[in-house]
This record gives structure tokens, sequence and C-alpha cells, in this order.
């Protein structure tokens, strides 16, 4: 499952879920459940059936490779979230056929099968792909700030604390505490800023 996951980096747009992972399309942290809900706790008896199937084969039994679907991909996951959407109802490959459109909402012509969005994970790819690496947040910034202030902090106090000189314990309160306590102060900020971050719409 691991490489299913590492496709939603491929740099490349016709990578379907890796399109829609990296620009927003669906939440980053329920892009599997976003687009596989049927085989989720919340389907019907037989999605949970499957559910238990895939347990048992991850944690005691062995995952068939490569892993398949066990039934064509139902446009009705894709159509939850693009029905009515405007970038889906008026795109040029929707509209190039008058029927294409109906179709795709009836599942008679499948989206992923039709040669429109033919690329999904395609696993076995990924040791040829370059991979998106995802900007790292304010936050995430700060909270490395803070950890390199504090490692700076603790380095002076223990290069002081072997000092046998009268201003050592200077270095050790003045340079060390300031890095530390800096350090504390970046983080508690970043800690602040992402709860009172806005949620996501």
């Amino acid at each position: 499952m691991e490489d299913y996951g590492k496709s939603l980096r491929v740099d490349d747009r016709s990578f379907v879920p890796a399109t829609h992972f990296q620009y927003g399309l669906v939440p980053r942290d329920q892009a599997c459940y976003t687009c596989h809900t049927d085989y989720t706790m919340y389907g019907d008896v037989n999605s949970k059936l499957r559910g238990l199937k895939h347990l048992y084969a991850y944690y005691i039994g062995k995952p068939s490779q490569p892993i398949k679907l066990y039934r064509p991909y139902n446009n009705r996951e894709c159509l939850h979230c693009h029905l009515g959407a405007r970038s889906f109802e008026e795109s040029e490959a929707h509209t190039k056929d008058p029927q294409a459109l109906s179709r795709m909402k009836l599942n008679q012509l499948n989206c992923s099968t039709s040669g429109r969005h033919n690329i999904i994970h395609n696993v076995g790819q990924l040791k040829d792909a370059t991979f998106w690496k995802e900007p790292a947040t304010k936050i995430e910034r700060r909270i490395r700030l803070a950890g390199s202030l504090l490692i700076a902090g603790l380095l002076v106090e223990l290069v002081t604390l072997r000092w046998w000189r009268p201003t050592a314990f200077l270095f050790f309160l003045l340079l060390g505490g300031a890095l530390m306590a800096l350090g504390i102060g970046v983080y508690l900020l970043s800690l602040v800023s992402a709860e009172n971050k806005p949620p996501a719409e």
C-alpha cells in the first residue's frame, strides 16, 4: 500500500490521484477515503466484508500483487465531487461528444478506462518518476527554527560546563539560556498560530 500513497506525490498531471492530492482537490488527510468511499466502514454490508478481507490480507495474510479493485471503478466516486462543477460540466473533453457527459453520469462511460483519465496510481512507473516536494508550511518552518535554536542553546551550555573560566557562567546564562528561551518562544508561537488557524474549506 505504501506505493499507492507514494503515487500521490508523482510530479505528473496525468496521474489523476496525484493531481487531486497535490492541488488540494481532495482533503490530504482523507485522500484514499475520498476516492474509495465504497470500501469504507460507511459503505454497505459487502463493502464492510471487503474491508475485513483487506484487514486480513494486510495484517495476517499477504496482499495480492498488484492490488486490483474488486469491480470496475464507479463514476459515482468521481461525480460526488465533480458533478455540477463548472470545470467538469463545461470541459472540452466532456462536451466534444454530446452524449459523453450524460453517459458518464449514468456510468455507461467510465472515466478511468475510456482514455480520458486512464493513468491512476500506476505504481509500476514509480521508480522512473519524479516526485513533487510539498513546500514546508509556516508552522513547520517555525518548529524547525525552534528546534535549531534549542539545540544551539544546549550545545553552548554543554561547552560552557566544561570551561573553568569565570566567563563560562556568563556564556552559559546569557548565550545558551537566551538561545533556549528564544527556541521555546518560537515553538510556543508556532503552536498558538496553529490553534488559531481557520479551518480549511
